[in-house]
């Protein structure tokens, strides 16, 4: 397993960049939204290979089928999704879509999560209840009940990206005193605040992401 110079990312199989960029400025499909943690693995993989963010485009597909088969039908040029987490498994979504097509595998790569704490509220303390993706959650649990015991948690269904969440609470479209969980990026883009890094219970917390073309 061969790590980047950063030591962010963990490289079963490696890419070069123009591998990644197959044309001028590809269109890159992503499980999830702008935000999302396979966003947030596309944009450390391309600033790896020394790729601008300028020099490629995303669109947006939230689920790991929508990728596959999309680029299968030549709709986008490459797509990168998620397949694993270390502590809650292997994403049967993107496995069962894995088996229905066939693609190329560009690169395969494991990138550490850091699930952070996200709210409108400025201290943890005002937060009513925590919400969001079930995966996210069950990479919290254990550290939520130990450290905030008495605020409920809501799991959403699994339509719910994590970065989703974070854009739906900066729009006003959940409860305002509500936290949810996601990555720094994605408070950045969506200009929430980040109450906690690193609320997951596994310090060694990683996912593993397919970048595929046809």
């Amino acid at each position: 397993m061969k790590h980047s110079n950063d030591d962010y990312l963990y490289f079963q199989k490696e890419c070069s960049k123009k591998e990644l960029l197959i044309k001028k400025k590809p269109l890159i499909g992503i499980h999830g939204i702008v935000g999302s943690f396979t966003d947030e693995a596309l944009y450390r993989l391309a600033q790896k290979l020394g790729i601008k963010p300028e020099e490629y485009e995303v669109e947006e597909l939230v689920h790991s089928n929508n990728v596959i088969r999309s680029v299968v039908d030549g709709k986008v040029d490459v797509g990168i999704f998620a397949v694993a987490n270390s502590g809650s498994g292997a994403y049967l979504a993107s496995i069962e879509a894995m088996a229905t097509y066939t693609f190329r595998v560009l690169s395969v790569f494991t990138m550490k999560i850091h699930m952070c704490i996200i709210s409108q509220a400025t201290s943890i303390r005002n937060v009513e209840e925590f919400r969001g993706h079930p995966v996210a959650i069950s990479q919290c649990r254990r550290t939520l009940q130990k450290k905030w015991p008495k605020i409920p948690v809501h799991a959403d269904t699994d339509e719910m990206d994590t970065a989703l969440s974070v854009k739906l609470l900066s729009e006003g479209k959940m409860n305002k005193e509500a936290a949810v969980f996601a990555s720094k990026r994605a408070a950045d883009i969506y200009g929430l605040n980040v109450l906690v890094e690193g609320a997951h219970d596994d310090p060694l917390n990683a996912t593993s992401f397919i970048v595929i073309k046809k």
